[in-house]
C-alpha cells in the first residue's frame, strides 16, 4: 500500500491536507485548506460541503457552541448548492444547519426533501427521513385572514 501523494497547492492537495486537519481537530486550519481547494475549483460542491459538514459535526459533538458556526455552516451548504444544484450532499448539510440553529419547517423539510429526491439511498437517507417524520409532527401556525 502506497500513499498518493499530492501537490499541496493543488485542489486534490488543499483537499486531501483539509482532510487531514479536520481529524486532526484543527478546524481553523482545515476550513482554510476546504476554502482554497473552493477557489480553484469553484464549480465543485465538494469542498463547501465538506466544510459545511465538519463545522456540523464540532457543533453537534460540543466542541463549539457558537450558532455562529451553523450559520457559516448554512451558507457554505448554499455556496455548494449555487455551484452543483445535483449535488445532494450540500441541501442535507444545509438543511441539518438551519434545523440546528431553529428555523422552521417550512424552511427545513424542502433540503431533506431535495436530498432524498437526488440520493433517494444515499447514505443519509435513512436519517433524513428521520429529520422529515419528526418536522411532520411539529406543530405548525396557520394563518387566517
Amino acid at each position: 500500500f502506497t500513499q498518493a501523494t499530492f501537490d499541496p497547492k493543488s485542489y486534490e492537495g488543499h483537499m486531501a491536507r483539509a482532510t487531514e486537519l479536520r481529524n486532526a481537530g484543527i478546524y481553523p486550519e482545515a476550513t482554510k485548506e476546504y476554502v482554497a481547494a473552493a477557489q480553484l475549483r469553484p464549480k465543485s460542491a465538494e469542498p463547501r460541503t465538506a466544510l459545511a459538514e465538519m463545522l456540523i459535526s464540532a457543533f453537534v459533538r460540543g466542541q463549539t457552541n457558537d450558532p455562529k458556526i451553523l450559520e457559516t455552516a448554512a451558507d457554505a451548504a448554499g455556496t455548494a448548492i449555487a455551484a452543483d444544484p445535483k449535488y445532494a450532499q450540500a441541501y442535507l448539510y444545509r438543511g441539518l444547519a438551519f434545523d440546528q440553529l431553529g428555523k422552521p419547517p417550512s424552511v427545513v423539510r424542502p433540503l431533506f426533501e431535495r436530498y432524498l429526491q437526488l440520493a433517494p439511498n444515499g447514505a443519509q437517507a435513512m436519517m433524513a427521513r428521520s429529520v422529515l417524520s419528526r418536522l411532520a409532527g411539529a406543530t405548525t401556525t396557520t394563518v387566517r385572514p
